[in-house]
Order: structure tokens, then sequence, then C-alpha cells
């Protein structure tokens, strides 16, 4: 008996075994990357604070604009979410230096490359385009949860006060 565990050990921790439990989880990812492709569009955010209260993203407001796009052969995704209560500019062509402050306090954009780690669970983005040109390069992590056509991603890190922040998105597409 003693010789079968011994043997059975040595297969599983063998490189084989680990090349093999590595191939699965490639697979996964795949699959997993496939059943996220398309465009997703925004729903809302909630934050639910240390206090058991909950309110949508500050940022954001309580309606959220925007879109989340997945191409899973060329691994690219691209996001733009901003709050869809902005004012107006009162002049178009030639915002306020206000105005303009409010692009960068309310929009998020950023694209890249993308995979999923399907031993976390969690969306992987390799940042390529953002806004600031400080996070180029930076990974950023989401933990997920997809349910047929809806998509709810969680945030880190989260902001003071914060105990979990969800993002809620639709498929609008397939």
């Amino acid at each position: 008996m003693r010789v079968a565990v011994v043997v059975v050990c040595l297969a599983l921790s063998s490189p084989l075994h680990a090349q093999q439990a590595a191939e699965v989880r490639q697979y996964a990812s795949i699959r997993q990357m496939a059943s996220l492709a398309g465009t997703w569009r925004l729903v809302g955010t909630r934050q639910r604070m240390a206090d058991g209260t909950t309110r949508p993203d500050p940022d954001l407001g309580s309606h959220p604009t925007g879109y989340l796009m997945f191409d899973a052969k060329t691994r690219q995704m691209c996001t733009v979410v901003n709050n869809g209560d902005r004012a107006r500019w009162a002049d178009a062509a030639h915002p306020t230096d206000a105005e303009v402050r409010t692009i960068w306090q309310q929009t998020v954009s950023y694209c890249g490359r993308w995979a999923v780690d399907t031993t976390r669970h969690e969306l992987v983005y390799r940042l390529e385009a953002n806004m600031s040109p400080n996070t180029i390069g930076m990974e950023r992590r989401r933990r997920f949860t997809l349910d047929g056509d809806s998509l709810i991603l969680y945030p880190t890190p989260l902001p003071d006060g914060v105990v979990e922040w969800a993002v809620e998105w639709r498929r609008a597409s397939r």
C-alpha cells in the first residue's frame, strides 16, 4: 500500500502532471475567454459601505454609461465609462478648465491585452492605453462572475470605507 501511495504522489508531482495541469488551465482560460468575447453595456455600479449602506460609484453617478469590449482572438480589450449625468459644456468647441477637469474625474478609459486567471477566477488586464500615462504596462485584476448575459466585475483596490465594489454589465452583442 505504501508503495502505491508513493507512486501516486510521484506521478502527481511529476513535470508531466504539472504540464497537463497547465494545459487544462489554459484550455479553461481559452473557453472562458470565448464566453466573455463581445461587447458589454454598463448597467450600473454599486459600492457597499462598511456601515452596510450602498451607493453608486461617486465618480460615475447614478446613471453611468459605457462599454466593455473583449476580443478573444486577438486577446485585446477596451473599456470607456463615464457619468451619464454629466452637464453639457456651455460651448462644445471651447470647454472651460472646470469642464475639462470633469473628463478626468468622471471618465474611466483603458485598453490592452487580457486573459482569464481560472485559478483565481479573475480577468487580468495588461494596460497598453489609458488616460494616465503612468499606468501603461500595469496589470489590473478583476474578480468576476458570469451568468449568461450578465457580467459582474469586482474592482480593487477599494476606496476608503468601501467593503465591496461591483460593476454590472449586460451583453450587448455576441
